[in-house]
């Protein structure tokens, strides 16, 4: 966010503040593997167990992203995540969870009074149209709100007893 929708940082659930380019580079691949762009849904979490099976080990189980090992070399993975969960939790900043597919983001600030956002990335790759309480979109809500609940309680915020107000 350099200035985009007139604010800096990465404190909200815009692509331009989620979405960051991960580069690979494995000298060991043959030439003609390298160059390769990937569409696969990744996160942040994915980076520690891709550094532990290049270093030849086993993954530990508590780790919570995946390898990219298999992605960057071509070998067949299936099946992929279908979206990828993202959140911010950070008491100076209004907080926010949010989950992604290919195709649709949905995301709630959840504090105070709830705000909920709903964007079609392929037909509003800029995020200009909330589609949250259009009828049209119903079914997708629905379905992507069940998705960031089960998120929830797969990943429940930890309270933290430095924080302000004991969050």
């Amino acid at each position: 966010m350099m200035g985009d929708r007139g604010i800096a940082g990465k404190w909200n659930h815009y692509e331009q503040s989620v979405r960051v380019p991960l580069v690979l580079y494995d000298p060991r691949l043959p030439v003609d593997q390298r160059g390769r762009v990937l569409e696969h849904l990744v996160n942040s979490i994915d980076i520690a167990p891709t550094i532990v099976q290049y270093a030849g080990l086993e993954v530990p189980a508590v780790h919570q992203g995946r390898s990219l090992v298999p992605l960057g070399n071509g070998d067949p993975v299936v099946p992929w995540r279908e979206d990828i969960y993202c959140e911010h939790v950070v008491r100076s900043y209004p907080n926010w969870r949010m989950v992604r597919d290919e195709r649709f983001k949905y995301a709630v600030y959840y504090e105070n009074e709830s705000y909920e956002c709903l964007y079609d990335l392929k037909e509003d790759p800029e995020e200009f149209v909330n589609l949250a309480t259009n009828p049209k979109f119903a079914t997708t809500l629905a379905t992507l709100r069940e998705r960031l609940e089960a998120y929830c309680r797969e990943f429940p915020e930890r309270k933290s007893a430095s924080a302000p107000n004991g969050g």
